[in-house]
Parts: C-alpha cells; structure tokens; sequence
C-alpha cells in the first residue's frame, strides 16, 4: 500500500514523494472544410474589382478587350461584368457603351463555352447573334 501524503502527493517507501497530475481533458477538434467563396488572393475577379475601384467603364470594357484578344476569358468576364454593373448602378443602360459590353459578354461567355449566357447577353443588346 502507497501511503497519501496530500492532495496530488503520493509518497512510497522507495522513492521521494512524487507530484501526482490529472490527466488533461480530451479535446474536441470539429473539422472544418473549405468555403465556395474564393479567396481575395485566389479570385481573380477579386483583385480586379479591388485594383479597378475606381475606374470607368469604358476602361473596364477596354481592358477586358485586350484580355479577350490575349484568350484570357476569365479575367475579360471578370472587367466585362465589372463595367456593366457600373453602367447599370448609374443607370445608363441605353447607352451604345452598355450595348458593346453586353456584346463583349456574349462573345465571352461563347468563348468559355457557356452558351446560354451567351445568348442572354446577345438576347439583351437587342440584336441577334
């Protein structure tokens, strides 16, 4: 028998007394898994909204342009979309500049395949395809 010689102390014949310590508490881990919404720094729409707070339509269709000729569809949709819901917030939707990006957004969407995007955007300018 090990005699007790005080809250968390035990003492036995052949040792010094030793400090006695409760065993830690389980921790519970919850698993967490990844959001829809990409981040900032992985968004490309993001960054461009971000670096384009300011700027005008016409720029945002004009940039978007350069990046539809170098096949960057994405980031093009992404100042497409930009410029438009700017034309729209301000509300200059008859506007030939709202026309040409709706264009812009029609053959971008075409271009990444999704053609009933496409068509709506077409369908919107008031021309067909």
């Amino acid at each position: 028998m090990i005699p007790v010689v005080g809250p968390g102390v035990i003492e036995t014949p052949f040792t010094e007394p030793i400090e006695v310590f409760a065993e830690p508490e389980p921790v519970t881990v919850v698993p967490t898994t990844s959001t829809e919404t990409r981040s900032p720094l992985t968004d490309p729409c993001a960054r461009i909204r971000r670096d384009n707070a300011s700027s005008d339509p016409g720029d945002l269709n004009q940039k978007g342009m350069e990046e539809f000729d170098r096949n960057n569809f994405r980031i093009a949709l992404c100042r497409f979309e930009l410029a438009l819901k700017r034309l729209e917030a301000a509300g200059r939707t008859e506007e030939p500049l709202t026309v040409n990006v709706l264009e812009n957004l029609g053959k971008t969407y075409e271009a990444l395949g999704k053609r009933d995007d496409a068509s709506s955007d077409f369908s919107r300018t008031g021309r067909d395809k």
